[in-house]
């Protein structure tokens, strides 16, 4: 079988985490993605990381609530820094990775966030 034409996954790092990943975003036009997942404390855990040329290299970390399900940069029509995260409490929060801080928040569900889909704000 002839696999030349098909698409290939490449790994550019491997690196255990600390938590229960749910979801991963790229930052849009950089090198860095973040990561969302839930603590084994049940907490909601953001870290942002930057592809290095050894390793991963973490910017920061925000931990907060019940736990990150999903986010989309798509939600916010105010640039590329902002992500909208689900939380596993129903709570929809917008944070802003430039200033590292959650910027608005509110009651979207009664108990699960399992998608956020952002189209153009």
């Amino acid at each position: 079988m002839d696999t030349t034409n098909a698409p290939q996954i490449i790994q550019h790092h491997s690196q255990s985490v600390p938590l229960t990943p749910y979801d991963v975003k790229w930052i849009p036009g950089t090198a860095r993605f973040c990561l969302m997942g839930q603590t084994p404390r049940m907490e909601g855990h953001l870290e942002v990381l930057q592809l290095g040329e050894e390793k991963l290299k973490s910017l920061h970390t925000y931990t907060y609530g019940k736990g990150f399900k999903s986010g989309s940069f798509g939600a916010c029509p105010v640039g590329d820094s902002k992500i909208a995260i689900g939380e596993m409490s129903g709570e929809m929060l917008i944070y802003d990775i430039e200033s590292q801080k959650c910027i608005y928040k509110v009651i979207a569900h009664d108990k699960m966030v399992n998608f956020v889909d952002g189209c153009g704000g």
